[in-house]
């Protein structure tokens, strides 16, 4: 598909609404001027798409033959019956395109913390030198995965915004219908509340789009921003995720990678000792 036309995003619009909605508010979202909306405007009634509704014809409601129109040639389909089967896709794509060397990447959705949205399905664990001081800074990345059929309602911004409390970053990630091909516009046109939210709660967003038939592609479309969770959550969360057997071997490499880290400043400290002592 192109850019989406105006009649799409006026479909959409109305499909999600699910009730009448008025003239300037369609204008608004769609940012059209006042002759190009009262075209569309016509088009959609003059087609059986839409019709006008409200008091005094204020507002545009949706047909029977609107919505047959929308969900046979935009709503598209996901490829998956449930959001799990995109949790290993999402970590191999991450590990081979958005890491670093001695990153991990877990899959953490099967695990259950008390609280509700206390617990990503996807975790990035980073150890890094500290620019600042010496030895090893954690950073953690959360990755909410939804499939299409859900992937537009607001509460999974909500949801992946909670991470903030213990991850430096979160990333909500949208499975891709295999009937529409992925486009920046088209996100814009199918979330753009989605997108408004996102922006407001520092929310990141990565699309899953199927690619072949059992593969996938990883585009990142929103960046987070970078939040300041303390060090005391960061540090409870991530020991409650290493502490699970299942972790063992991600958990050593880890600490190896500290340990590394450490013993780095060591040797730094003592030529600096070396240097200073000729001089």
């Amino acid at each position: 598909m192109s850019r989406p036309t105006n009649e799409f995003r006026a479909l959409k619009l109305l499909y999600d609404q699910g009730a009448n909605v008025s003239h300037k508010y369609i204008q608004r979202e769609l940012n059209l001027s006042v002759a190009s909306y009262n075209r569309l405007r016509t088009s959609l009634v003059s087609q059986g798409y839409a019709k006008d509704a409200g008091s005094g014809a204020r507002g545009l409601g949706l047909t029977r033959n609107g919505r047959k129109e929308f969900e046979a040639n935009y709503r598209g389909e996901g490829r998956v019956s449930s959001e799990r089967e995109l949790y290993d896709p999402l970590c191999s794509l991450l590990q081979s395109s958005y890491s670093e060397e001695g990153d991990e990447i877990l899959n953490v959705g099967a695990l259950k913390r008390r609280g509700a949205w206390q617990n990503p399905d996807v975790l990035r664990v980073t150890v890094r030198p500290s620019v600042l001081g010496k030895g090893a800074v954690i950073r953690l990345v959360s990755y909410e995965v939804k499939r299409w059929d859900s992937a537009w309602w607001l509460s999974n911004v909500f949801e992946t915004a909670a991470h903030a409390g213990f991850c430096h970053e979160s990333y909500l990630v949208l499975e891709w219908a295999t009937g529409v091909t992925f486009s920046h516009d088209y996100l814009d046109a199918y979330g753009l509340h989605l997108l408004e939210a996102c922006r407001r709660f520092g929310v990141g967003i990565f699309v899953m789009q199927p690619h072949g038939e059992n593969e996938w592609r990883l585009e990142r479309a929103l960046l987070a921003s970078d939040a300041r969770p303390s060090d005391i959550s960061v540090n409870e969360y991530l020991g409650y995720v290493l502490g699970r057997k299942r972790y063992a071997a991600e958990a050593k490499r880890l600490r190896d990678r500290a340990q590394q880290l450490e013993q780095e400043d060591e040797l730094e400290d003592e030529d600096e000792d070396e240097d200073e002592s000729e001089d």
